[in-house]
């Protein structure tokens, strides 16, 4: 706790010493028509980029002339109005005590009555790039309508995600999943489980964070990749209405509904989304461990029914603070079924000795709630200062049946049986609290800011077998395990710009970490107990050099770790068949990743980003051989991991009818080093991938989108071997009910080729198989906007617990 205070009382100590600086930045610019005539008295407000809050407002004068002074600097955007004509918003990052001259801003006209062309002319390019991150608007994505969370993410340029849902970008494992800014407490199943509740209406964009600096959460070795949700914020009140059904070898409907109500004193907002799917995945797995072989097949179906919500309200207490509420939560009720066979026989003798049959079944639920309560102060309307505060349970419960029957070749006769069932619960509970503070200082700008966060989970398992028609109690296999953590941060960060083509950043992070696992078990385990104590600096920097009008260039360096989840931790077993289980290991060891980054970009469209990265003690999944005939996945620490990549990204506009965006990846990785079990790894890949977006507009109300991307051979984990995939996507979306309606018809996976190959060699275990999927779907999706039309941003805001949320499993 001493460590937690003096934290404290060193930023508090830098927000009282800041108070005392000013700052006078200005915005000056002329609102005209599309004849390049002036318009007197257009509305312009100026947002905060970071949470949307406002800043001011301006009206124009007779000359349509506007300045909006006293400012910090910062990132801004100003939402531009004029009855009758379109809205529009402008990007500004602002240096500071910079005046910026925008020029003649051109709003297109509506003549009143054509709203359909306004939205057309407002539309969001389908990918943008930032200075720090790329944006990946998926309202814009035809082929985006009816696919759920996990799904967006393979579409994601330079995101990857192999065969065990790893999600990899620009070749690096460790990504950190925000929601809204927030970094999201769930991972492993848990997370997939969220991801695939999630419907594509529901996402505004996906915004991907290759080298994040010290404001943003050390955890996360790859980056960040934020899912930015729809939020209503109309003046009035509006709501929005989608339905969705999609069919491929199993159906998946949905349906949902938002809305918000907006005044002087208030913004409310809501949503509600339901899903019920059915999926199928297929295994076929041939492996060979010491003289033993096992060829083996697993159909396991199911269904779910998520359901989750959202409502929330800022209350504007006056021109200068803002204090927010927010409840979301969801469940989610699934059913599985496992059914699968498999041939044993002696490695390399081509004959069947005998048969495992399996049949399985499991039911189970899932739930979350999280509250949050924020408060944004704007002092002088030149700095902020926001407190932040969380509480949130994830729950989770599941039983299973598991039937394991040895037959001879033929199945004439049943050798022997093991029939189990397993109950297992999970409660996690995530407490956090964060301040953060920006202030104009000397010639720049400094961001301070500070958090605590506490994590507790409980996990129970019990494992029965069954004699005789009775359960029985194992008690080698019957534990409690529990996890306890205590994070407590401190950050500074410094931006200031040295000339008019030339600005920097540097940051610093202080994260100390506390943590306690213990296993309690009905028979005496060794190393019951594991408890950590550390202390890490992560820094970053990065430097912007504007070389002209055409080139900008960026360099970027910053330290970041990635921690084990509490689910990895946990040394139960789960079965795939008696002889195929997955635990977790309580010894497994945080990684830690300096990365360095440099990016091009020409003309805003042509951009080029080149990467290295070396991750120490880094986390793999995976998969080895166990006494007998058994196999095992666990997690384990690799030594080293060497990645080098390239990216090139252009979203350009050939036509006027023809958009594009080419994402192209190449990179090198190596991983060496020697695993705790006395095995030698040194293996290396050159790899790449590519993803292209094709959209055409044949009229004002029809769009066609083609997309599709290639991944070559490569390697994930520690040793696995994924070969070449592929896919191609097709859609039609049209404008319907006087623009306040979008039907759209999409086809995923054309050619069905979205299967996931794999090969694994480490020690005395050869295995190659493949999973396939139900990716193959038409999907249909209708979306039916009621309401005001006239929209102003209400703030975008983080809580202080998403950094926690991803790690709940």
């Amino acid at each position: 706790m001493r460590i937690y205070s003096g934290l404290l009382c060193l930023v508090f100590c830098f927000l009282t010493f800041s108070l005392i600086q000013a700052q006078n930045a200005l915005i000056h610019g002329t609102i005209v028509d599309t004849e390049d005539k002036p318009l007197a008295f257009a509305s312009v407000i100026l947002n905060n980029s970071l949470d949307s809050s406002y800043i001011k407002g301006e009206m124009t004068d007779e000359k349509g002339q506007f300045t909006i002074s006293k400012l910090s600097a910062g990132d801004y955007y100003l939402a531009i109005s004029y009855v009758g004509l379109g809205n529009m918003q402008l990007d500004i990052s602002l240096a500071a005590n910079e005046k910026r001259n925008t020029g003649p801003i051109n709003l297109v006209s509506s003549d009143g009555t054509d709203l359909e062309e306004v939205l057309v002319s407002a539309k969001r390019p389908l990918l943008e790039l930032k200075n720090d991150k790329m944006i990946f608007n998926v309202e814009n994505s035809v082929n985006a309508i009816g696919d759920n969370g996990l799904e967006l993410l393979r579409k994601a340029p330079g995101v990857l995600i192999d065969n065990n849902n790893n999600i990899t970008m620009l070749g690096r494992t460790g990504v950190r999943i925000f929601i809204n800014g927030r970094p999201s407490p769930l991972r492993g199943d848990e997370l997939v489980n969220y991801l695939e509740g999630l419907q594509s209406v529901d996402v505004d964009a996906i915004e991907i964070i290759t080298n994040p600096g010290s404001k943003y959460e050390a955890e996360g070795n790859a980056g960040i990749i934020n899912i930015r949700l729809k939020k209503e914020t109309g003046l009035g009140a509006n709501m929005n209405l989608n339905l969705g059904y999609a069919i491929g070898e199993r159906s998946r409907s949905n349906g949902g509904l938002s809305g918000n109500f907006r005044n002087k004193f208030m913004n409310a907002f809501g949503s509600l989304s339901l899903t019920r799917g059915y999926w199928v995945n297929q295994w076929i797995i041939n492996r060979n461990q010491f003289d033993f072989s096992y060829n083996q097949f697993n159909s396991i179906t199911g269904q779910n029914t998520p359901l989750n919500f959202r409502a929330g309200a800022d209350f504007f207490l006056s021109k200068k603070s803002t204090l927010g509420i927010l409840v979301e939560g969801g469940n989610n009720d699934f059913e599985t079924k496992n059914n699968g066979a498999g041939g044993l026989g002696i490695a390399g003798s081509g004959v069947v000795d005998s048969l495992l049959l399996v049949e399985g079944s499991g039911v189970g639920s899932s739930q979350n709630i999280s509250y949050n309560v924020n408060y944004l102060v704007q002092f002088n309307k030149n700095s902020s200062l926001s407190i932040d505060a969380s509480y949130g349970t994830y729950d989770y419960d599941r039983i299973e049946g598991l039937g394991n029957f040895y037959t001879n070749p033929d199945q004439s006769k049943t050798l022997s049986q093991s029939i189990n069932e397993t109950f297992a619960l999970n409660d996690i509970s995530i407490a956090a609290l964060r301040i953060d503070y920006e202030r104009p200082f000397l010639d720049g700008t400094l961001g301070l800011g500070a958090k605590i966060s506490d994590i507790k989970t409980e996990n129970s398992f019990e494992f029965f077998n069954e004699f005789d028609g009775e359960n029985v109690l194992d008690i080698d296999r019957t534990n409690d395990f529990e996890y306890l953590e205590r994070v407590g941060a401190a950050y500074v960060n410094y931006s200031a710009k040295i000339s008019k083509k030339v600005n920097f950043q540097v940051g610093l992070r202080l994260e100390n970490t506390y943590s306690k696992g213990q296993l309690f078990a009905l028979k005496d385990v060794d190393n019951s107990l594991v408890e950590r104590d550390y202390l890490n600096l992560f820094p970053s920097a990065s430097l912007n050099i504007s070389l002209n009008d055409d080139n900008k260039l960026q360099l970027s360096y910053s330290r970041r770790i990635n921690r084990p989840s509490y689910q990895n931790l946990n040394p139960f077993e789960f079965k795939l068949d008696e002889l195929t289980f997955h635990r977790g290991n309580p010894f497994l060891q945080p990684e830690y990743s300096n990365i360095f980054q440099v990016r091009h970009s020409l003309k805003l469209k042509f951009n080029t980003t080149v990467n290295y990265s070396r991750t120490t003690q880094m986390m793999v999944l995976q998969v080895q051989a166990d006494e007998g005939k058994q196999a095992f996945r666990t997690w384990l620490n690799l030594p080293d991991q060497f990645n080098y990549s390239i990216n090139f990204a252009s979203p350009t506009s050939i036509t006027d009818w023809w958009g594009s965006f080419v994402s192209l990846t190449a990179y090198y990785r190596q991983n060496k080093g020697t695993f705790l079990d006395g095995e030698n790894v040194d293996l290396d890949v050159k790899a790449f991938n590519i993803f292209s977006q094709q959209t055409f507009t044949l009229n004002k109300k029809t769009t066609f989108e083609l997309s599709g991307f290639f991944n070559s051979p490569t390697l994930v984990d520690g040793t696995t071997n994924i070969p070449a995939m592929w896919n191609v996507n097709v859609g039609f979306k049209r404008r319907i009910l006087n623009g306040k309606g979008n039907l759209a018809l999409a086809v995923s996976d054309v050619f069905k080729t979205m299967n996931n190959r794999f090969e694994i060699q480490y020690g005395a275990l050869e295995a190659k198989g493949i999973r396939r999927r139900d990716t193959r779907r038409l999907r249909a999706n209708l979306t039916y906007f009621f309401g005001d039309s006239k929209v102003k941003k209400a703030r975008k805001r983080k809580t202080s617990i998403e950094d926690e949320k991803k790690r709940a499993n």
